[in-house]
């Protein structure tokens, strides 16, 4: 979490590396969307604006689902650092898996 809010304020190296590497993980940061359907649709509160996608497999050999995202909040102009970690898709569609995070991800911002 620091690492990435580090990266966010432009501290992690220094402005220009930090722009760099942002720039690379806007790339990434349309990953909820690619779901199909969508799991938060275009133009709503919270977009996610950069990412760093992780999917890969377990020691027990089940599929997980780790990101760290950068999310904006467009109704009161607040930004933020998500990090989430060992989602388990175990059969389900990246949707499916998806949905519950970005859902308490959502209740978690909203509290604020």
């Amino acid at each position: 979490m620091r690492l990435l809010t580090l990266l966010a304020d432009d501290k992690l190296v220094g402005p220009t590396s930090s722009e760099d590497m942002k720039a690379l993980m806007a790339r990434a940061g349309r990953f909820f969307v690619s779901t199909v359907p969508p799991i938060r649709p275009p133009g709503g509160q919270f977009v996610a604006t950069h990412g760093k996608v992780g999917i890969g497999s377990l020691q027990t050999l089940q599929t997980a689902l780790s990101e760290g995202i950068l999310v904006s909040d467009t109704v009161r102009g607040r930004s933020f650092a998500v990090v989430y970690q060992n989602v388990i898709q175990d059969g389900l569609t990246q949707r499916q898996a998806l949905v519950p995070v970005a859902t308490l991800i959502e209740a978690a911002l909203n509290a604020f």
